[in-house]
């Protein structure tokens, strides 16, 4: 797969604002992922793999990549045909301390990309991880268009 371009997404924090709905389950926010659909706009060949916990649903074969996709779509991601994995299994039970956390997930999108040899990729991530390719969004307001900016210029070389 080092032919694509490679999206490392978080959810939580990225395409939302950590604020539940009234059902009590944190969905997305409109204006986040619109910010995050100027991206995929911008980088038409950047492919999406799930770093966020939500990627649960299909390690524990809840869901496959194409309903996980279907997912996203419902939620107005214009993702069609661009979901491809997700990292593995992390740690967290075992986390002795946050930072433990950040540098598992680190870890997990790290061998993600030696593995299928992606040469440029950027993470969204709400998290402060040890990576160079890392944008880091505020949790309580999840992905700006400054954030979405700097994504695509990590991606292209070039800033909208």
């Amino acid at each position: 797969m080092k032919d694509f371009v490679a999206i490392f997404l978080d959810i939580d924090g990225v395409l939302n604002d950590h604020v539940p709905h009234a059902n009590g389950y944190l969905g997305t926010r409109a204006h986040c992922v619109e910010h995050f659909n100027k991206i995929l706009m911008y980088v038409s060949k950047a492919k999406i793999v799930v770093s966020s916990a939500w990627r649960y649903a299909v390690l524990n074969h809840e869901m496959n990549i194409e309903g996980f996709e279907f997912l996203l779509m419902t939620h107005g991601v214009d993702c069609k045909d661009r979901v491809v994995g997700t990292t593995g299994e992390d740690g967290q039970h075992g986390w002795i301390t946050e930072q433990a956390g950040y540098d598992d997930r680190a870890r997990l999108i790290e061998k993600y990309v030696m593995k299928h040899e992606i040469m440029k990729y950027v993470v969204l991530d709400d998290m402060p991880l040890p990576l160079g390719a890392l944008v880091q969004t505020d949790p309580s307001i999840g992905l700006t268009a400054e954030n979405a900016d700097r994504a695509i210029e990590i991606l292209t070389g070039v800033r909208p």
